[in-house]
């Protein structure tokens, strides 16, 4: 019932993720990228998978 709130499209990854993703930009360095999953992966509601996005928050890796 609240993926249909939210209003996202049928079989879209909005329909089954959490919106409070834990994601990175493509710079970031390993060293960078786990400082960043120990600060905010505390605050997540689960940490399975870390997306590495571009500048406009589309998934590179």
């Amino acid at each position: 019932m609240t993926a249909a709130l939210l209003g996202y499209p049928a079989r879209s990854v909005g329909q089954v993720m959490t919106p409070e993703v834990v994601e990175f930009p493509w710079q970031l360095t390993a060293g960078q990228a786990l400082q960043a999953v120990r600060y905010r992966g505390a605050q997540a509601e689960t940490v399975y998978a870390l997306p590495v996005v571009d500048t406009g928050r589309r998934l590179v890796g």
